[in-house]
């Protein structure tokens, strides 16, 4: 039986390194790159929450055919880590309660992972890693500590464990391990746990 795997956690953690690396030697695994959603800069709130919302449904359905295990660089839950954090820092609620609304209306519609690699690192170096990468920085979320150390928090919280099961989560501090310690050490448990 195939299983839906996800890799979260802060940006520059090693995610789409990990995933590459992946797709390049393991066919027997679907690898699906982070999602990107076209935005203008004036888009209102509204506007982005619904575009994210529809990508998500398509998703799911992108991947009913495929009889492969299926790895995700960012699911759903970074969507719910990124709406907590907003709401953490600016006390509004809106995206925060539109996504919890939208994952109680739509459980069965979207990707929910079987397990979920969240790969560590702190707030400090993504946004020192991140200044070395040609990415759209716009969002002043990513640049703030404070933020980033919600989001990263998000991933231990009920919130999170509302959504999948504590067990299911796995830590993987990138900090403290090369790129290919990385590497084994999650291959080796998607080998054990998709059996």
């Amino acid at each position: 039986m195939r299983k839906i795997i996800a890799l979260e956690g802060l940006r520059c953690a090693g995610k789409t390194t990990f995933l590459n690396k992946l797709k390049e030697s393991n066919p027997e695994f679907c690898c699906v790159p982070e999602l990107y959603i076209q935005t203008e800069r004036y888009d209102p709130d509204e506007l982005i929450r619904e575009k994210y919302a529809k990508a998500e449904i398509q998703k799911k359905k992108d991947i009913l055919n495929i009889n492969k295990h299926v790895v995700y660089d960012r699911s759903f839950l970074s969507t719910l880590a990124f709406a907590y954090a907003k709401y953490r820092i600016t006390g509004n609620r809106d995206d925060h309660d539109f996504y919890r609304t939208f994952l109680s209306d739509n459980r069965g519609n979207i990707v929910m992972p079987d397990y979920i690699f969240v790969f560590t690192i702190t707030p400090k170096v993504s946004i020192e890693r991140g200044r070395k990468v040609v990415r759209d920085n716009t969002l002043d979320f990513w640049q703030n500590e404070a933020f980033l150390q919600n989001f990263s928090d998000f991933y231990n919280s009920d919130e999170c464990k509302y959504v999948v099961n504590e067990d299911k989560i796995i830590s993987v501090d990138t900090m403290n391990r090369t790129e290919q310690e990385t590497y084994e050490f999650i291959i080796n448990m998607l080998r054990e746990g998709c059996k």
